[in-house]
Protein backbone atom coordinates (compact mmCIF):
# COMPACT_ATOMS: atom_id res chain seq x y z
CA UNK A 1 0.00 0.00 0.00
CA UNK A 2 1.46 3.31 -1.12
CA UNK A 3 1.68 5.86 1.94
CA UNK A 4 2.19 9.65 0.55
CA UNK A 5 3.81 11.88 3.28
CA UNK A 6 5.42 15.56 3.19
CA UNK A 7 7.38 17.91 5.05
CA UNK A 8 5.98 21.30 6.16
CA UNK A 9 6.87 23.63 8.70
CA UNK A 10 3.86 24.04 11.73
CA UNK A 11 4.99 28.13 10.60
CA UNK A 12 4.84 27.48 7.01
CA UNK A 13 8.06 30.23 6.68
CA UNK A 14 10.16 29.68 3.77
CA UNK A 15 13.35 29.42 6.16
CA UNK A 16 11.57 26.57 7.85
CA UNK A 17 10.60 24.70 4.75
CA UNK A 18 13.88 25.03 3.72
CA UNK A 19 15.58 23.25 6.43
CA UNK A 20 12.62 20.45 5.72
CA UNK A 21 13.33 20.42 1.92
CA UNK A 22 17.07 18.91 2.78
CA UNK A 23 16.31 16.59 5.17
CA UNK A 24 16.59 13.00 3.44
CA UNK A 25 13.91 11.59 5.25
CA UNK A 26 12.17 8.34 4.99
CA UNK A 27 9.84 6.90 7.71
CA UNK A 28 12.19 4.20 8.97
CA UNK A 29 11.03 0.81 10.74
CA UNK A 30 11.68 0.61 14.31
CA UNK A 31 13.14 -2.92 13.64
CA UNK A 32 15.85 -1.51 11.64
CA UNK A 33 16.69 0.16 14.51
CA UNK A 34 16.34 -1.95 17.04
CA UNK A 35 17.28 -5.24 15.16
CA UNK A 36 20.56 -5.75 16.90
CA UNK A 37 19.20 -6.32 20.05
CA UNK A 38 18.39 -9.90 21.52
CA UNK A 39 15.38 -9.60 23.09
CA UNK A 40 13.93 -8.19 19.85
CA UNK A 41 14.52 -11.38 18.28
CA UNK A 42 11.01 -12.69 19.40
CA UNK A 43 8.57 -13.37 17.18
CA UNK A 44 5.48 -12.22 19.26
CA UNK A 45 7.65 -8.74 19.28
CA UNK A 46 8.79 -8.45 15.93
CA UNK A 47 5.03 -8.88 15.10
CA UNK A 48 3.93 -6.13 17.35
CA UNK A 49 6.39 -3.82 15.20
CA UNK A 50 5.47 -4.95 11.77
CA UNK A 51 4.62 -1.83 9.88
CA UNK A 52 5.78 0.46 12.57
CA UNK A 53 7.90 3.69 12.23
CA UNK A 54 9.77 6.58 14.06
CA UNK A 55 8.11 9.80 14.18
CA UNK A 56 11.91 11.99 14.78
CA UNK A 57 12.06 15.42 15.59
CA UNK A 58 13.24 17.22 12.99
CA UNK A 59 14.37 20.14 14.91
CA UNK A 60 16.65 20.88 18.38
CA UNK A 61 14.96 22.48 20.57
CA UNK A 62 15.28 23.41 24.07
CA UNK A 63 12.41 24.97 26.82
CA UNK A 64 11.05 24.91 30.33
CA UNK A 65 8.17 24.85 31.62
CA UNK A 66 6.49 25.79 34.99
CA UNK A 67 3.65 27.68 36.10
CA UNK A 68 4.91 30.84 35.17
CA UNK A 69 4.19 29.07 31.35
CA UNK A 70 6.98 27.69 28.82
CA UNK A 71 10.58 29.42 28.27
CA UNK A 72 11.88 28.29 24.74
CA UNK A 73 15.91 28.53 24.90
CA UNK A 74 17.38 32.11 24.84
CA UNK A 75 14.07 34.03 25.70
CA UNK A 76 14.72 35.50 28.98
CA UNK A 77 10.90 35.31 30.16
CA UNK A 78 8.52 32.67 30.40
CA UNK A 79 5.58 33.03 27.81
CA UNK A 80 2.39 32.58 30.46
CA UNK A 81 -0.01 29.52 29.12
CA UNK A 82 -2.33 31.35 28.28
CA UNK A 83 -0.63 33.95 25.69
CA UNK A 84 0.61 30.59 23.88
CA UNK A 85 0.14 32.11 20.33
CA UNK A 86 3.17 34.94 20.90
CA UNK A 87 5.55 31.91 20.53
CA UNK A 88 4.79 31.16 17.06
CA UNK A 89 5.33 34.86 16.48
CA UNK A 90 8.31 35.69 18.44
CA UNK A 91 11.52 35.73 16.20
CA UNK A 92 13.59 34.70 18.99
CA UNK A 93 11.51 31.87 18.94
CA UNK A 94 12.93 30.89 15.89
CA UNK A 95 15.98 32.23 16.29
CA UNK A 96 16.87 29.72 19.50
CA UNK A 97 14.87 27.09 18.84
CA UNK A 98 13.37 25.96 15.48
CA UNK A 99 10.01 24.50 17.26
CA UNK A 100 6.19 25.15 17.27
CA UNK A 101 3.89 24.78 20.22
CA UNK A 102 0.44 24.20 19.46
CA UNK A 103 -1.82 27.01 21.23
CA UNK A 104 -3.34 24.66 23.65
CA UNK A 105 -0.95 23.95 26.69
CA UNK A 106 -2.52 23.66 29.61
CA UNK A 107 -0.85 23.45 33.10
CA UNK A 108 -3.18 22.13 36.14
CA UNK A 109 -1.96 20.90 39.38
CA UNK A 110 1.74 20.71 38.26
CA UNK A 111 0.69 18.29 34.98
CA UNK A 112 1.86 19.85 32.16
CA UNK A 113 0.27 19.13 28.36
CA UNK A 114 2.33 20.35 25.38
CA UNK A 115 1.95 19.27 21.83
CA UNK A 116 4.26 20.05 19.18
CA UNK A 117 3.67 19.97 15.41
CA UNK A 118 7.19 18.26 14.08
CA UNK A 119 6.03 18.85 10.35
CA UNK A 120 5.08 14.89 9.12
CA UNK A 121 2.25 14.44 7.45
CA UNK A 122 1.04 11.18 6.07
CA UNK A 123 -1.74 9.91 3.98
CA UNK A 124 -2.43 6.35 3.10
CA UNK A 125 -3.96 5.77 -0.65
CA UNK A 126 -6.63 3.47 1.13
CA UNK A 127 -8.49 4.15 4.51
CA UNK A 128 -6.49 3.06 7.08
CA UNK A 129 -5.79 3.65 10.62
CA UNK A 130 -2.79 5.32 12.02
CA UNK A 131 -2.05 4.70 15.26
CA UNK A 132 0.32 6.74 17.33
CA UNK A 133 2.43 4.73 20.16
CA UNK A 134 5.29 5.73 22.86
CA UNK A 135 9.15 4.92 21.61
CA UNK A 136 10.02 2.27 23.82
CA UNK A 137 12.81 1.01 22.19
CA UNK A 138 14.49 5.20 22.28
CA UNK A 139 16.66 6.66 25.06
CA UNK A 140 16.77 10.16 24.86
CA UNK A 141 15.43 13.10 27.04
CA UNK A 142 11.92 12.94 25.62
CA UNK A 143 11.47 9.65 26.12
CA UNK A 144 12.99 9.31 29.27
CA UNK A 145 10.90 12.54 31.02
CA UNK A 146 7.57 12.76 29.01
CA UNK A 147 4.66 10.83 28.67
CA UNK A 148 3.30 10.77 25.48
CA UNK A 149 -0.06 10.97 24.82
CA UNK A 150 -1.71 8.13 22.20
CA UNK A 151 -4.18 8.33 19.78
CA UNK A 152 -5.15 6.48 17.00
CA UNK A 153 -7.53 7.70 13.57
CA UNK A 154 -7.82 6.67 9.59
CA UNK A 155 -5.24 8.81 8.11
CA UNK A 156 -6.95 8.13 4.40
CA UNK A 157 -9.95 9.13 5.69
CA UNK A 158 -8.98 12.86 7.29
CA UNK A 159 -5.76 15.00 6.37
CA UNK A 160 -3.69 16.41 9.24
CA UNK A 161 -0.28 16.81 10.19
CA UNK A 162 1.01 14.68 12.72
CA UNK A 163 1.37 16.23 16.20
CA UNK A 164 2.99 14.84 19.39
CA UNK A 165 1.09 15.15 22.50
CA UNK A 166 2.29 14.76 25.99
CA UNK A 167 2.89 15.62 29.41
CA UNK A 168 6.26 16.11 31.75
CA UNK A 169 6.66 12.81 33.99
CA UNK A 170 6.60 14.39 37.81
CA UNK A 171 9.59 15.77 39.36
CA UNK A 172 10.46 17.01 35.65
CA UNK A 173 10.16 20.49 33.90
CA UNK A 174 12.97 21.13 31.07
CA UNK A 175 13.26 19.25 27.87
CA UNK A 176 16.34 18.77 25.59
CA UNK A 177 15.81 17.66 22.28
CA UNK A 178 17.88 17.02 19.10
CA UNK A 179 17.24 16.51 15.77
CA UNK A 180 16.64 12.61 14.83
CA UNK A 181 15.66 12.13 18.47
CA UNK A 182 12.86 9.41 18.21
CA UNK A 183 9.61 11.17 19.73
CA UNK A 184 6.95 8.21 19.40
CA UNK A 185 6.07 5.63 16.54
CA UNK A 186 3.54 5.00 14.29
CA UNK A 187 1.70 1.93 13.71
CA UNK A 188 0.39 1.85 9.99
CA UNK A 189 -2.30 -0.86 10.23
CA UNK A 190 -2.71 -2.62 7.49
CA UNK A 191 -1.01 -6.61 6.79
CA UNK A 192 0.35 -5.33 3.66
CA UNK A 193 3.93 -4.11 2.92
CA UNK A 194 3.91 -0.55 2.80
CA UNK A 195 5.35 2.38 0.42
CA UNK A 196 6.43 5.84 0.89
CA UNK A 197 6.04 8.11 -1.25
CA UNK A 198 7.56 11.60 -0.78
CA UNK A 199 5.39 14.22 -2.42
CA UNK A 200 6.25 17.86 -2.72
CA UNK A 201 4.20 20.48 -0.60
CA UNK A 202 1.75 22.06 -3.12
CA UNK A 203 -0.86 25.37 -1.76
CA UNK A 204 -3.90 23.31 -2.36
CA UNK A 205 -2.96 20.34 -0.13
CA UNK A 206 -2.09 23.13 2.50
CA UNK A 207 -5.70 24.54 1.94
CA UNK A 208 -7.18 21.38 2.57
CA UNK A 209 -5.19 20.69 5.68
CA UNK A 210 -6.46 24.30 6.77
CA UNK A 211 -9.79 24.01 5.99
CA UNK A 212 -10.19 20.48 8.01
CA UNK A 213 -8.13 22.06 11.10
CA UNK A 214 -10.18 25.08 10.94
CA UNK A 215 -13.50 22.64 10.65
CA UNK A 216 -12.34 20.72 13.53
CA UNK A 217 -11.92 23.80 15.47
CA UNK A 218 -15.52 24.83 14.75
CA UNK A 219 -17.07 21.25 15.61
CA UNK A 220 -14.29 20.72 18.67
CA UNK A 221 -16.09 17.90 20.08
CA UNK A 222 -17.60 16.09 16.39
CA UNK A 223 -16.91 12.66 16.27
CA UNK A 224 -14.21 10.89 13.85
CA UNK A 225 -16.44 9.59 11.30
CA UNK A 226 -18.26 12.64 10.72
CA UNK A 227 -14.70 14.15 10.14
CA UNK A 228 -14.17 11.34 7.30
CA UNK A 229 -17.73 12.44 5.84
CA UNK A 230 -16.47 16.17 5.61
CA UNK A 231 -13.46 15.08 3.89
CA UNK A 232 -14.56 12.47 1.63
CA UNK A 233 -15.35 14.95 -0.86
CA UNK A 234 -12.16 16.62 -1.24
CA UNK A 235 -9.96 12.71 -0.88
CA UNK A 236 -10.19 11.46 -4.19
CA UNK A 237 -8.58 15.25 -5.45
CA UNK A 238 -6.07 15.22 -2.60
CA UNK A 239 -4.50 11.38 -4.16
CA UNK A 240 -4.37 12.83 -7.84
CA UNK A 241 -2.47 15.74 -6.36
CA UNK A 242 -0.26 13.62 -4.43
CA UNK A 243 0.68 11.45 -7.54
CA UNK A 244 1.21 14.40 -9.87
CA UNK A 245 4.00 16.33 -6.88
CA UNK A 246 5.99 12.87 -6.38
CA UNK A 247 9.21 13.94 -4.55
CA UNK A 248 12.20 14.19 -7.21
CA UNK A 249 13.68 10.60 -7.28
CA UNK A 250 17.23 12.31 -7.41
CA UNK A 251 16.19 13.77 -4.08
CA UNK A 252 14.95 11.02 -2.38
Amino acid sequence: MKVYYFLQSPDNSHRSNQHLDQCDYEPAPVLQSIKHLREYQCPSVREYYHNVFVVPSFWDFDFEVNQQGIRPRGLPYFVPHRQLGQLAADPQLYQYANMNLDPWVFCEENDYAIQIVPGLTVFPEHSCDVEFLPATCAHNDFTTKCSLITGRWDAGMWLRPMSVAFRFRKGFEHLQIGRGDHLSYMKICTSEPVEWVRVQRTREISQVIDRNLSFKQIKPRCPMHKLYEHFDQTRQRVLDICEANRWPEKQQ
